[in-house]
């Protein structure tokens, strides 16, 4: 019982990681086409 616990605890870790990721690579994509649009209006 032990071990199955701690194999859970490794994969919501595993999961709540890959969600963290997720969430920073779109808010990247959003900053990115920000950035791309400010530079749209100045030139």
């Amino acid at each position: 019982m032990l071990v199955l616990t701690r194999w859970r605890r490794v994969w919501l870790l595993f999961k709540w990681i890959r969600l963290s990721f997720n969430v920073v690579v779109l808010d990247f994509n959003k900053v990115k086409a920000v950035i791309l649009d400010l530079c749209r209006i100045r030139h």
